[in-house]
């Protein structure tokens, strides 16, 4: 065995390196298989960072293919979406490369720290030295979740999303204690390869998955009878490739007619993101007709586009307004952190005309205000649009600042067409309630819509891409470590 991880070590194609990654990205949602991306990570830590001093390149080489592969592996769901742009067959052709590119791209911002890692591991005493890789490796991950342009969604902590017992530990350290549990033992085996010294740096993940155990089992029971609050959440399952061909009055109506068949007294009713596709501003009196089929107490969350001006000029803003029974627009949120090349297009003027085609949305605006959502009588809500659920600390700020009871999470997901990346979405929003300690109505066009509570468990969910409702009560919250240190 020894022999075969010293070849490996000295003799390892790029291919070969990248291939480990990809097998490292079957960690995620839906297959969690994590002990798997443990094992990857262990054999990419104890082949490079045994490397002499002088091999840079060869380092600097397995360090990016593996982050490579790893990408792809896990982001491979993106050129699915190419299907859906204005390029037609170019976009087809173009899916492959874009996601080569971003995996690339994404590869380019571990070498720095994982280099700086390596560059210390010498001179780090054995002990020290799972903790410096995981440290370096973690660092990364947090710097990318402050920019849209980190694309924060493949952070290796989410391979542990699918264990409700490990999973609490993100109330004590986000996503990101979730990433050290994963990289400590595969740091160790680079470190001493001997059952007795891994065995040690397993034991963190023990310790987490005792005490996620001990946390649910003292979880407050559920009383129907007190809460009441009850919520219905609208799965609509438009399919992507029809979305934007449906009259916008299409959807306004379609709208109309779910909260005409389904009404019911005192009851938040939820829609997806982009729900309606016709600008409110074209609709002015919208929030009345919604009213109309609304029963005393209820109110309506929807997700709509509008106009809006911004520094001088009218912009488009992907937003969600409140309405209540009364047929008034209590409040609304725009969606803050767009998606570059999704919803607008960086240096536009500056590209060739082809990559403007490849965008799959029009130039929309970021929203600018405060990150909350006024519901009346329902309280206030955290509210997240899609990409928005992929940022821990915007999520974890807002739910400090403004002391919401609960998450509304509006997304699309028509486009990922039945891919891992749905799951891998939903997988990230579970993550972000136990974080804020937040029950979240997650409410998605083609699927997973769901109520989860404040601990990350599932109350009740839909299949993805079947027209679904869900009908229940609004779960319970928890009381986190992570925000109470934010406070």
């Amino acid at each position: 065995m020894a022999n075969l991880l010293n070849n490996l070590k000295t003799k390892q194609p790029w291919w070969c390196t990248a291939l480990l990654g990809a097998v490292a990205a079957t960690g995620f949602a839906p297959l969690y298989l994590w002990p798997l991306t443990v094992f990857c990570l262990g054999v990419l830590f104890y082949n490079a960072f045994n490397l002499p001093q002088t091999a840079k390149r060869a380092f600097l080489a397995k360090a990016f293919w593996f982050y490579f592969g790893f990408s792809v592996g896990a982001l491979w769901w993106v050129g699915g979406s190419f299907r859906y742009t204005d390029a037609g067959n170019l976009g087809l052709i173009a899916a492959p490369f874009a996601v080569a590119g971003i995996a690339a791209g994404l590869s380019l911002y571990v070498l720095p720290a994982l280099y700086g890692a390596w560059r210390l591991w010498p001179k780090t005493p054995l002990m020290l030295r799972p903790p410096l890789v995981a440290a370096a490796w973690v660092l990364v991950e947090v710097l990318r979740s402050l920019s849209v342009y980190g694309f924060p969604w493949h952070l290796v902590g989410y391979t542990l999303a699918g264990d409700d017992y490990i999973l609490q530990a993100a109330s004590v350290g986000g996503v990101w204690l979730l990433s050290v549990l994963v990289l400590l033992p595969a740091a160790a085996y680079a470190a001493r390869p001997k059952l007795s010294f891994m065995l040690f740096w397993i034991l963190p993940l023990c310790i987490a998955y005792s005490g996620g155990m001990v946390c649910l089992a003292n979880k407050p029971a559920i009383n129907a009878e007190q809460n009441m609050h009850k919520v219905q959440l609208i799965q609509p399952n438009t399919d992507q490739s029809q979305k934007w061909q449906i009259s916008g009055v299409v959807t306004a109506q379609k709208v109309l007619n779910t909260l005409k068949e389904n009404d019911a007294p005192e009851t938040l009713t939820v829609f997806p993101e982009v729900a309606v596709t016709l600008l409110l501003n074209n609709i002015p009196t919208f929030p009345t007709y919604v009213g109309n089929y609304l029963e005393a107490g209820s109110a309506a969350v929807i997700g709509i586009p509008h106009e809006a001006m911004q520094n001088g000029q009218m912009v488009y803003l992907n937003g969600m307004v409140a309405i209540n029974a009364a047929g008034q627009q209590v409040d609304m949120f725009d969606k803050q952190l767009l998606v570059p090349f999704g919803e607008f297009v960086p240096l536009r003027d500056y590209l060739p005309s082809f990559i403007k085609q490849l965008a799959q949305g029009g130039d929309y605006r970021g929203g600018i205000g405060p990150r909350v959502l006024n519901l009346g009588d329902f309280g206030q809500a955290l509210p997240l649009i899609c990409y928005e659920s992929a940022f821990p600390y915007v999520a974890l700020k807002a739910a400090n600042d403004h002391q919401p009871n609960m998450i509304i999470n509006l997304t699309n997901d028509g486009w990922f067409d039945g891919t891992t990346g749905g799951y891998q979405h939903f997988a990230i929003a579970k993550v972000r309630s136990v974080e804020t300690g937040l029950p979240q109505l997650r409410v998605a066009n083609t699927g997973i819509t769901a109520l989860i509570d404040g601990y990350g468990t599932v109350q009740s969910s839909t299949k993805m891409r079947h027209m679904s409702q869900l009908n229940d009560f609004i779960p319970i919250q928890s009381d986190t470590f992570l925000k109470n240190m934010l406070k």
